[in-house]
């Protein structure tokens, strides 16, 4: 066997070993679900039954097409013959994280051989976990395998590859795909060497094929029924939209809104994400710059890949074109959160490297002491459901199929994941994008309000009727109208009255 292959089985090996310790939850509690697959839950529970969320306007908003990969839904459709989906989005991020090493590994191999690739694969798994990129079985989840796999069949020069993974992006994720193909240009234009006419024919033909399919995709699956979408002038005017806040859109705090009114206060910045982004990889490189020359001068130089600048310029490219085609492109700080840590990254891995070449065993006791540094921090990003809160969903999944609920924020989001029934409104829809979509949220938050603050029975029910609102989750320790009615259903703390 091959160095190569030692490395990468190693490699793989490593990745599947940490994956398995940080995500060791899942094996015992099948609650433990990415907070994110919450909102997604309402398409994945029709592919078991497509009576569950008949109607509900919540489940008919994170249910259009446009919003689901077409990809993940054929997955996560033959899966449901075998398990629940929720078991699938438990255990779908395994094989996404392994493909996603073994094509950064290739890549890595290609640039500067397989200890290089060995290296910088180990500090990507770290940093994957640490900046939870792996996103329970959702397309997300899939960004850096897609973005890898272009990249690998780009420095291989295999057109055909590249045609088919240009094509899987844009039905999978397509912020992988505006990042590959502006990298792509950009790597072009800083191409000195005068690319052959059949580079061109292909690069044109993958773009059009894969730009063909976007088309398919969203234009001809819009729907107009939750109403255009926020402007960025008028998502600049919201509070809802900065950092510090539930959309968190824009990378600076509200307080950016007030700079014509006051002076800016210094300590604000540090609410600031895209301040604190841009330093952190300035500190890297220069760090880069210091160490390689003080430090690892003896050591072999090595250069780094230039699609790694090709690609920060595309990223910090389409972070502003995003904006000013707001939510069009997605939300515009994926692309630079994407790609700039992988700054640090290529530059961590090339010390490693360089300093394998000077010290070849102190390296691994480097490497062991900066993982179990790292450890605690290392996150599953699962949710954790206490043991009333079980009691309660269990519960609510014996109601008929078609009940509303109305529960407390954090409550409500769990409710269509675990008891498969509609809310009223939740913490995960609280989502809003599209103007129509946000006027029905304020109006159910604000039912939702009065409905907890309710004078009398009498107003109570007129309340709940506007909605259909069946039953309602209560903390025992209430006041008022609502610990008066008798409850179908309690634990020590939680309770649900009928209405």
């Amino acid at each position: 066997m091959t160095e190569s292959n030692k490395l990468l089985i190693r490699t793989l090996f490593i990745s599947l070993i940490l994956a398995l310790i940080v995500e060791h939850r899942i094996f015992t509690d099948p609650m433990a679900i990415n907070d994110d697959v919450r909102n997604q839950i309402y398409w994945m529970a029709k592919l078991i039954n497509p009576n569950y969320f008949a109607g509900d306007y919540l489940a008919n908003y994170f249910s259009q097409p446009s919003m689901i990969s077409p990809v993940f839904k054929l997955l996560y459709q033959f899966g449901t013959y075998f398990a629940d989906p929720k078991l699938i989005s438990q255990l779908l991020p395994f094989p996404i994280l392994l493909l996603t090493i073994f094509c950064l590994y290739k890549l890595a191999e290609l640039h500067a051989g397989p200890r290089f690739a060995f290296w910088l694969c180990f500090i990507f798994n770290i940093y994957l976990w640490l900046m939870k990129f792996i996103v329970g079985g959702l397309p997300r989840s899939a960004f850096y395998l897609l973005f890898f796999l272009f990249l690998w069949m780009l420095a291989k020069k295999n057109w055909l590859g590249l045609n088919i993974t240009a094509a899987l992006q844009a039905l999978i994720y397509p912020t992988a795909f505006f990042l590959s193909w502006i990298a792509l240009i950009v790597e072009l234009v800083l191409n000195r060497a005068k690319p052959q006419a059949d580079k061109y024919k292909a690069v044109l033909s993958t773009f059009l094929i894969s730009f063909s399919i976007l088309c398919i995709r969203y234009l001809f699956h819009r729907d107009h029924s939750f109403g255009s979408l926020y402007s960025l002038h008028e998502a600049l005017a919201m509070p809802d939209f900065y950092y510090d806040h539930r959309h968190a859109v824009f990378l600076f705090p509200s307080s950016f809104m007030q700079l014509t009114a006051k002076p800016y206060l210094l300590w604000d910045w540090t609410l600031a994400v895209l301040p604190g982004l841009l330093l952190g990889v300035l500190a890297t490189v220069l760090a880069y710059v210091l160490i390689t020359k003080f430090v690892l001068a003896k050591a072999p130089a090595l250069k780094l890949p230039r699609y790694l600048w090709s690609s920060t310029i595309a990223s910090i490219f389409l972070f502003v074109i995003a904006h000013i085609f707001l939510f069009y492109l997605y939300l515009p700080h994926r692309f630079l959160a994407y790609v700039l840590p992988l700054i640090p990254v290529l530059l961590i891995a090339t010390w490693f490297y360089q300093f394998e070449q000077l010290q070849s065993r102190k390296v691994y006791i480097l490497a062991f002491a900066a993982l179990a540094i790292l450890a605690p921090r290392l996150n599953d990003d699962l949710v954790s459901v206490s043991a009333q809160k079980r009691e309660l969903y269990k519960f609510l999944s014996t109601t008929p199929i078609d009940s509303l609920v109305v529960a407390p924020m954090e409550i409500a989001s769990d409710i269509p994941a675990f008891a498969y029934r509609s809310v009223l409104i939740s913490f995960e829809t609280d989502l809003f994008y599209h103007k129509l979509y946000h006027q029905e949220v304020l109006k159910r938050l604000e039912l939702q309000n009065k409905i907890y603050s309710a004078r009398s029975t009498a107003e109570l029910k007129n309340l709940a009727n506007q909605y259909g609102v069946d039953y309602i989750v209560i903390n025992l320790n209430e006041s008022g109208v609502l610990a008066n009615i008798k409850p179908v259903f309690s634990t020590k703390k939680l309770a649900v009255i009928a209405v």
